[in-house]
């Protein structure tokens, strides 16, 4: 009788709703090129993507063409779980200004996307993976708290109660994947990997893998299973995760200082790898013995990837870029997105260096795509304990002001007790982290990165007095620019992952507080577009990586450290000079500005 009734509760919780397909509705430009995280497949036909700005696609003709559909968050979403075309669930969440606590979002619809309801409201941290065995029994993963240092949960009754896993060590897991509703592969940041086996995590048998971030895993029912990270990091399991090897055959040599990889896609035999740069997709027909190059067309990072088939397979990542393959992966075609490349890349050396006031005048208000990359990590050492999701928190902030991501390099930590305030030492420590290549480790890693975003205009900071960290990576980014430039150049950038030479126009730094240069950002200057001020845009992005002093104020200013020939112009704006027209793979398409309205908003401002 029980069995019954509980097949009978099923049965009822996924039956359709029969209703009209919810109606399509017409993407803001931000929500256009909202990084895409996660992709899957119900069939061949339906399936869904999310991401950034909770944006959620739908497509139901096999991923040629795709529609927003609407939900109730603006959220980041990093994961989807669909058990029907009908049933299933999107998870993601945000953190908290001014504290390092997170709020989970997990959303869940019975008729194919036309309403949601949210799960876990207030009792869920940020997700990053969500998983579903059948309308009743799931998993979601995310970040560690003190109440669930485990970052797993687990629900019977569809969502509306949730218990943790049990473990002693805290852990902030990035992916996860199941062979079955019992055992499960977690991964996450600094090498680490987990089995989930019922109620309980256990140690995986892996070598020590650094610092690197594993940011994806598969897990098949017959126990073989896939992990992919940072620096082409790439495992095999045959045992259900209990313990990890590199497959027959490694990547090609070479390729781990240039590509991070991001995802991993299997079908039977069949592995598929991709990652950032986006430009190539790696593929093994025979379970890693021999490994192909599939070129994409395409440079921006890709973040997901999904196989219906052995020939269909559809690839989404960073600008909102959809790439849609017939052949296996042979060849690949946009069918959104594509060509999208950034106007603006910032590089800088810590976090909170980030000038976010920068971003909500380019990015977020004119339109300029862009991205943000930090060199040295800060999230281990003697401080990691106060800053364990200081990746998520700075891709959120500038996500926030209309950046495409922030990234943290995986390789140079500052851990070390007054590291970054002695060159010597500094350099010394970072040749042992880099076995004496520092050279390629770093300015190499940055000519990748001029190449994979493709920039006009590079932003770096002048650095305060003892910031030998700065010094070392500005002086580091003036040789990635000349050496992206010239195609004679790291010939293997060409020939393993298909990226060819690129020209930044002009290199902007940052000045110190208190200077002035030629480009000047006010506090409160206001944004037309935004109707708001820098001030009041930048508040949250701030409050996220703050230490609670508040929102700074007064002037920021930048001077013009490098310009090409054809750019060269004493003008005003970081993009003086240089014509990168609305609409076009650099630059979103512009709302109008009401002019009077924007004339009484400015006048406020100035009150």
């Amino acid at each position: 009788m029980r069995l019954r009734l509980y097949v009978c509760q099923m049965l009822v919780a996924a039956a359709p709703v029969l209703a009209e397909e919810p109606a399509a509705a017409p993407p803001t430009p931000l929500q256009d090129d909202a990084t895409l995280h996660d992709v899957t497949f119900v069939g061949s036909k339906h399936g869904w993507a999310v991401g950034d700005r909770g944006v959620v696609w739908k497509t139901g003709d096999g991923g040629l063409n795709w529609k927003l559909v609407p939900v109730p968050t603006s959220a980041p979403l990093r994961s989807v779980c669909f058990v029907t075309n009908f049933v299933g669930w999107v998870a993601g969440g945000s953190g908290l200004s001014h504290s390092p606590a997170s709020r989970g979002v997990l959303l869940y619809t019975r008729d194919g996307g036309r309403t949601w309801t949210r799960l876990g409201e207030g009792r869920l941290p940020r997700l990053h993976a969500v998983r579903f065995f059948n309308p009743m029994n799931g998993v979601v993963v995310g970040t560690a708290t003190a109440d669930n240092p485990s970052g797993v949960y687990r629900t019977g009754d569809g969502g509306k109660s949730w218990q943790h896993v049990v473990t002693n060590r805290a852990e902030d897991w990035r992916a996860a994947a199941f062979g079955s509703s019992q055992t499960g592969v977690l991964v996450g940041k600094r090498g680490r990997v987990a089995l989930l086996a019922g109620e309980q995590l256990l140690a995986s048998r892996v070598a020590p893998l650094g610092l690197r971030t594993l940011h994806a895993a598969t897990l098949s029912r017959d126990d073989v299973g896939w992990i992919v990270g940072d620096r082409g990091l790439l495992l095999r399991t045959d045992s259900g995760g209990v313990s990890w090897s590199p497959p027959p055959t490694p990547l090609p040599n070479g390729l781990g200082e240039l590509v991070d990889l991001h995802t991993v896609a299997t079908r039977g035999e069949s592995v598929w790898v991709a990652g950032s740069p986006g430009s190539v997709v790696l593929h093994s027909p025979d379970g890693g013995r021999s490994w192909t190059r599939q070129p994409t067309g395409e440079t921006a990072p890709v973040r997901s990837l999904h196989f219906t088939d052995d020939r269909t397979g559809v690839a989404v990542g960073v600008f909102g870029t959809i790439l849609r393959t017939t052949n296996g992966g042979t060849t690949w075609q946009p069918v959104r997105g594509g060509r999208r490349r950034a106007a603006l890349l910032a590089v800088h050396a810590h976090p909170h260096r980030t000038s976010f006031r920068l971003l909500a005048a380019e990015s977020l208000e004119n339109g300029y795509r862009s991205a943000v990359h930090v060199v040295a990590r800060n999230d281990v050492g003697p401080a990691a304990a106060n800053r364990p999701d200081v990746d998520s928190r700075l891709d959120e902030a500038v996500v926030d002001l209309g950046a495409a991501e922030a990234s943290v390099g995986s390789r140079l930590p500052l851990d070390l007790p007054d590291l970054a305030t002695d060159d010597e030492r500094l350099v010394a420590e970072w040749n042992r982290r880099t076995d004496g290549k520092l050279e390629d480790a770093l300015v190499g890693r940055l000519a990748v990165l001029l190449k994979t975003w493709r920039p006009g205009v590079v932003v770096v900071d002048d650095p305060p007095p003892n910031d030998e960290v700065t010094k070392l990576v500005n002086a580091a980014v003036e040789a990635a620019v000349e050496r992206a430039a010239d195609p004679t150049r790291d010939l293997a950038h060409r020939e393993l992952v298909g990226l060819t030479a690129w020209r930044v126009r002009r290199v902007v730094s940052r000045l110190p507080g208190g200077s002035r240069g030629a480009i000047d950002l006010a506090a409160y200057d206001t944004l037309p577009r935004t109707r708001t001020t820098l001030v009041a845009a930048t508040a949250r992005a701030e409050s996220m990586l703050s230490d609670g002093r508040g929102t700074p104020t007064g002037v920021e200013s930048f001077r013009v450290a490098y310009d090409s020939a054809d750019a060269a112009n004493g003008g005003h704006s970081v993009f003086a000079g240089i014509v990168v027209g609305p609409g076009t793979a650099a630059r979103r398409s512009l709302a109008p500005i009401d002019g009077p309205l924007a004339e009484r908003e400015r006048v406020l401002a100035e009150r």
